[in-house]
């Protein structure tokens, strides 16, 4: 090829490129198209949480690992609830973008997704380190809607409206575990009540219960003192101070619970201006000391790790209540805890 044809090539070739230049910056930029639906969150690697914050309405909560469970660590690391928490990643999972609204700050405030804020909540999920892994702001309910509310990513301009309620509080109290009596129905053996009244309610292996303790000339009133059995896991806590704070009161009316494993709760109850306090401790009360040898049946190796288990449960619980007076709800003291036996009872028929 001659000098002369190369030189017409490379002439032809730069003003194609040029072409191709100007050609592309007349161009309009790709976007990516609003997908209406979509999750805000795709997802949450909760194995790398370490710590969650949640802050809004002028309360705060965070939320911290130890081991396989979270304490609330802005409540003196008492353990929290794992329903609660995970409630809350399920509420944060399912923030959809419904609506997209703006990607411009000046009209956060109107929104009410800027922060701080007085009519938001601010989620953060954190690593070992500290870092976010993930933050949202989520408005309080849209203004004159009953539903719905603008959301956006802590690190992100753009705001959406999402339709469906995000539910979140700020609140450390609902993210406690607030039970009192880690039980379930069928393992409950016996109920002591012991107040102004004394009466106690048995139940068998097989289920059968019985009201025992009650003048020789009454009978139980149909199974009205059942429901006594059944609602003792129900009982949670609404707050708790230290212990040493209530130490003036008279906690003498008591709550006693044995459980097949060799548990034995006892939750004692006092009353100050109208509110209702519980102290609660637990004690085993099974073998001192279960003997397994070469001998041992398979079901005496399982009765002894059965009883040990209940030791140490019954000193995990002690460890997690003492120091602690919690304030119930008078429910469960006057129809429940404290519950007298007149209304449980009628005269036998002759």
């Amino acid at each position: 090829m001659s000098n002369r044809a190369l030189w017409i090539l490379s002439v032809v070739a730069a003003v194609l490129l040029a072409f191709s230049y100007v050609a592309a910056g007349n161009q309009p930029v790709m976007q990516i198209a609003f997908v209406s639906g979509r999750n805000l969150i795709p997802d949450i690697d909760t194995d790398r949480v370490h710590d969650i914050e949640i802050e809004g309405w002028g309360q705060q909560t965070r939320l911290s690992r130890q081991g396989d469970h979270f304490v609330v660590a802005s409540r003196n690391n008492y353990p929290a609830d794992a329903k609660a928490i995970n409630d809350l990643v399920r509420a944060c999972l399912k923030v959809r973008c419904d609506d997209q609204i703006t990607d411009n700050p000046e009209r956060y405030a109107d929104l009410n997704v800027s922060w701080p804020s007085g009519r938001a909540h601010r989620v953060r999920y954190l690593d070992a380190s500290g870092a976010v892994l993930v933050g949202l702001i989520v408005s309080d309910v849209i203004t004159g809607k009953v539903q719905g509310n603008y959301v956006r990513l802590a690190d992100s301009d753009t705001v959406y409206r999402t339709d469906n309620n995000i539910d979140i509080s700020s609140d450390p109290l609902d993210y406690l575990d607030k039970r009192l009596l880690p039980v379930e129905i069928p393992d409950i053996a016996r109920i002591e009540i012991n107040h102004e009244d004394h009466f106690v309610i048995e139940q068998d292996a097989d289920g059968k219960r019985s009201l025992t303790g009650i003048p020789s000339d009454m009978q139980p009133m149909g199974l009205a003192y059942t429901n006594i059995l059944a609602l003792a896991p129900r009982i949670e806590f609404e707050d708790f101070v230290p212990v040493r704070d209530k130490q003036d009161l008279d906690f003498s009316k008591t709550f006693q619970v044995d459980m097949r494993s060799k548990i034995r709760y006892l939750l004692r109850t006092a009353e100050q201006d109208g509110k209702y306090w519980v102290v609660a401790s637990a004690q085993y009360f099974g073998p001192s000391r279960p003997q397994i040898s070469a001998d041992s049946s398979i079901e005496e190796i399982r009765q002894a790790t059965e009883y040990k288990q209940a030791f140490e449960d019954a000193n995990a619980y002690n460890r997690r209540h003492s120091g602690r007076a919690y304030r119930v709800h008078k429910r469960f003291v006057i129809g429940l805890m404290a519950q007298s036996l007149a209304p449980l009872i009628e005269k036998k028929s002759k």
